[in-house]
């Protein structure tokens, strides 16, 4: 009887079997740069006028569409392949983890301060307390003040992490418990990782991942106070423990960390125009068949509304 996993893993997995890598995703841990790597190493990778098409927030995103990405998961594999897949001493199956402080902060900068696009991110447009930059455009704004805020939330009301899987534990997602990984890496670790499968066979040698989807670089130690440290350290105890990453210790008051009103209109202009670019993809990708058609009206409005040259 074949064996099943949780339906991350069954569902998210990527297969690779010209490389024979299996990599099982962990939202926030590296996992854009790793899935560029792994379909362009495949061969998989759709054409680069695809990506454009297709991409919403940015292109690096655009890689999450399996329409890009092109490999297959473990759900969708024969079942001869998925044995081999699971058990074969050839394949290399990894995952790979972060400290919970840094890629909670980095969950946060993407699918609430920058608004990344989703349903799953509704909650904090209805809690003003949760707002990134309330209030008139013209006064600085404490950014720590909110993620604080906002972790408060999500320790409260847990159903925000089961919606949104970008909260999730990581153990939750992996389960490295169940699942035959050869290898579970850090994220500080990758890189090296990286290199070394390459090194391992000729097919390999283009898989080193090019560091995609970068953060803002606002620190944890900016943003996180004592308080908030404790309601971290219990909400992902299951992940510090089982991948054996240190609680660590943070002032009791956490120094301001502001945006000027120059910054805050910066990061307004770009909430802007991630609303109009999700605006324009609901538009230019409804199901099919109307999805050409409804390109064609789109093109057809933009020849009338263009100015005379």
């Amino acid at each position: 009887m074949a064996r099943s996993f949780p339906d991350w893993i069954e569902r998210q997995s990527l297969v690779a079997s010209q490389l024979k890598i299996l990599y099982v995703p962990t939202l926030k841990a590296g996992c854009t740069s790793v899935m560029w790597a792994l379909a362009g190493a495949e061969g998989t990778l759709a054409p680069a006028g695809d990506v454009s098409e297709l991409a919403d927030q940015s292109q690096d995103q655009a890689i999450h569409n399996p329409r890009i990405h092109g490999l297959p998961s473990l759900s969708t594999v024969s079942a001869r392949d998925r044995d081999s897949i699971l058990s074969g001493p050839e394949w290399i199956r990894f995952c790979v983890t972060r400290d919970p402080y840094s890629r909670l902060l980095s969950a946060w900068l993407n699918r609430a301060f920058l608004y990344s696009t989703g349903a799953e991110t509704r909650f904090v447009r209805e809690d003003p307390a949760l707002e990134p930059f309330p209030g008139a455009s013209d006064a600085s704004v404490d950014i720590g003040v909110r993620f604080r805020s906002f972790v408060r939330r999500l320790i409260e009301d847990s159903r925000s992490a089961s919606v949104d899987h970008h909260f999730a534990t990581q153990f939750s997602l992996t389960r490295p418990d169940i699942f035959p990984y050869t290898d579970v890496v850090r994220l500080s670790s990758l890189g090296d990782f990286a290199h070394h499968i390459a090194s391992t066979a000729p097919s390999r040698s283009e898989f080193p991942p090019v560091v995609r989807n970068v953060s803002l670089g606002v620190r944890t130690e900016e943003m996180i106070d004592a308080p908030t440290a404790a309601l971290i350290d219990e909400y992902y105890a299951e992940d510090f423990q089982r991948f054996d990453y240190p609680n660590k210790t943070f002032p009791f008051v956490a120094e301001p960390m502001l945006f000027t009103a120059r910054e805050t209109a910066l990061v307004r202009m770009l909430l802007e125009r991630s609303d109009r670019l999700r605006e324009l993809a609901s538009l230019t990708n409804p199901p099919r068949p109307m999805r050409d058609g409804m390109k064609r009206v789109l093109g057809a409005i933009g020849r009338r509304v263009r100015p005379n040259r």
